[in-house]
């Protein structure tokens, strides 16, 4: 089982400001596979004036009994000012296979440097983090586990409640297809609220947010 099966964990350009806090919010995730809890997503986002960081955390061990089948593990930080995007810090250990990448918004270009190899991309790229509404009108991202582009096609599946204890959830659904498949959900102001996709083994990914 591939692990980029979950980062696909790993999305318009609204300016970010649509998506500012005062200060910050944190937004928690359980990883579940088939309904069985396999990790954690943590996004915390934090508004200085027009700075905006962003960090996300995520962990999946997939497991039977004792034995760890497939093992992922990512932290990535992001710069936003003025509702653009400004650099990107991530390290991937996925499965074994680490990466480090960062990226650098510079005279226009994007600078990316991915294991130690650096490269010029379109400045216009967002990472393909999908905290961020504003990656459901792009055509390409940059990989937040290994730097390379990806691309990715769109569709817009318009408005659909999601259930939640004691209330729904007014959302917008995108579903986005390139290397890897997903849907996900954003409620009214942008923010993520699921994310699912299906596993190279056939099995059912989602993102579902828990309390703290």
């Amino acid at each position: 089982m591939r692990p980029t099966i979950f980062v696909a964990l790993a999305m318009l350009m609204l300016p970010i400001a649509a998506l500012a806090r005062d200060t910050g919010e944190t937004f928690n995730f359980a990883i579940l596979r088939n309904g069985v809890r396999i990790g954690t997503n943590t996004i915390s986002i934090r508004c200085d004036g027009p700075s905006t960081r962003v960090g996300i955390f995520t962990s999946i061990a997939v497991k039977i009994g004792f034995l760890t089948l497939y093992r992922f593990d990512q932290t990535e930080t992001e710069h936003w000012v003025g509702g653009r995007f400004v650099s990107m810090v991530s390290r991937t250990d996925d499965d074994g296979a680490v990466h480090h990448v960062s990226a650098e918004a510079e005279r226009g270009a994007l600078s990316v440097t991915a294991d130690g190899k650096t490269k010029q991309m379109a400045g216009n790229l967002l990472p393909s983090s999908l905290w961020n509404v504003a990656l459901a009108r792009q055509t390409s991202a940059l990989s937040t586990v290994d730097g390379k582009l990806m691309r990715i096609a769109v569709t817009d599946r318009g408005a659909q409640d999601l259930p939640a204890p004691g209330h729904q959830i007014a959302a917008h659904r995108y579903s986005l297809r390139g290397l890897f498949s997903q849907d996900v959900w954003y409620d009214s102001r942008g923010d993520l609220v699921r994310l699912q996709l299906r596993g190279s083994d056939g099995s059912t990914i989602v993102y579902q947010p828990v309390s703290p």
